[in-house]
């Protein structure tokens, strides 16, 4: 009787876990790969240094990739997943009442990781399988649109502001040639002569260096909130070129310094006009800032239920199960024969 039963009870298991396996829906994986940013030149030489310190027995401190770990917050991002459940309508899907429930489900059917080649993938089940190749193609594209628009951002608020300095060094040009025309009317000057295009340009020189000793004579300053031997030595090299300046022709003097805030003036446009255009393309750029390793396409098998498993391990706790309660009915037949023997 009790190998009936067993035999039984494995038997019946066996043809419902069948019946169930094959009632079970399918679930496919869809899997989508990107390449991780490059690392910059000082995060890389962090990272060596960090690496060093976990090969003496630091832990995995030189583990991680800031670039790719940036990637991976914007997926996993709420704002990204919400508009993934908007587009595809999983609310419905999932059938979840709140975006809340459609979220947790979400996160259980989809995740990013970042492999062990530094490779960022994406992962997305679901019952239908173009769906799921779907979404992960989808949750790349968020991501690039994401860089694209914070790049726009940048470039837009770079572009403003030396527009803004542009426009400003632009009209200090204008009034320094403005300057230096006005003198030349006044003074009636013509081509310079060899005496006072001497006297121009070593004005000018002066003047450059005075410039230069300033600038190095704040520095020492902020840097040393006492007297030191470089600091005099500054002052005295700035006190002599004070004299010379004091030496110079006024006219020539006059002339070099009008002179020179043109050509500095001309310098600084033509800088500002480079960073102009710069900031004009990063603003308009649209190239994909993604690289696509590989793009999910539509799976062909599934990857869950696996149903020789699931009736195999439905099939075994039966028997095991069946094994067992025979085994304890037969001790309690067993401990209850003794009592009647003994009657």
């Amino acid at each position: 009787p009790l190998r009936r039963f067993i035999v039984r009870v494995v038997g019946v298991t066996l043809v419902v876990s069948v019946v169930v396996a094959l009632l079970l829906p399918k679930w496919y994986a869809a899997r989508s790969s990107v390449v991780a940013p490059q690392e910059s030149g000082i995060t890389s030489s962090v990272r060596s240094l960090m690496g060093g310190l976990s090969a003496q027995g630091f832990g995995g401190l030189g583990a991680t990739n800031p670039e790719a770990d940036l990637f991976l917050a914007v997926l996993d991002s709420r704002s990204v997943r919400e508009k993934l459940i908007g587009d595809f309508g999983l609310q419905r899907v999932y059938k979840s009442r709140t975006m809340d429930d459609a979220l947790k489900t979400f996160s259980r059917l989809a995740r990013a990781d970042l492999t062990d080649r530094g490779v960022v993938e994406v992962v997305v089940e679901d019952k239908d399988p173009q769906r799921a190749a779907d979404i992960a193609n989808a949750w790349i594209r968020a991501l690039d649109e994401y860089n694209q628009k914070a790049r726009m951002t940048t470039g837009k608020k770079t572009r403003l502001f030396v527009e803004s300095r542009l426009r400003e060094t632009k009209e200090s040009l204008r009034a320094a040639e403005d300057a230096l025309a006005a003198y030349e009317r006044t003074h009636k000057f013509t081509p310079l002569g060899a005496g006072l295009s001497r006297d121009v340009e070593a004005g000018a020189s002066v003047l450059a260096q005075r410039m230069v000793l300033s600038v190095r004579l704040n520095r020492l300053q902020d840097l040393y909130r006492t007297e030191t031997p470089e600091l005099q030595q500054t002052r005295a090299e700035l006190a002599a070129v004070d004299r010379q300046i004091e030496k110079l022709p006024p006219l020539a003097l006059e002339y070099a310094r009008l002179l020179r805030d043109v050509k500095v003036q001309e310098t600084v446009y033509e800088l500002l006009v480079a960073q102009y255009e710069e900031a004009r393309i990063q603003e308009t750029r649209d190239t994909p800032t993604v690289e696509v390793l590989d793009p999910a396409r539509k799976p062909q098998k599934k990857v869950r239920p696996v149903r020789w498993l699931f009736v195999l391990s439905l099939t075994a706790a039966a028997g095991i199960l069946s094994l067992g309660v025979a085994f304890t009915s037969e001790a309690l037949r067993g401990a209850k024969s003794p009592d009647r023997e003994g009657a």
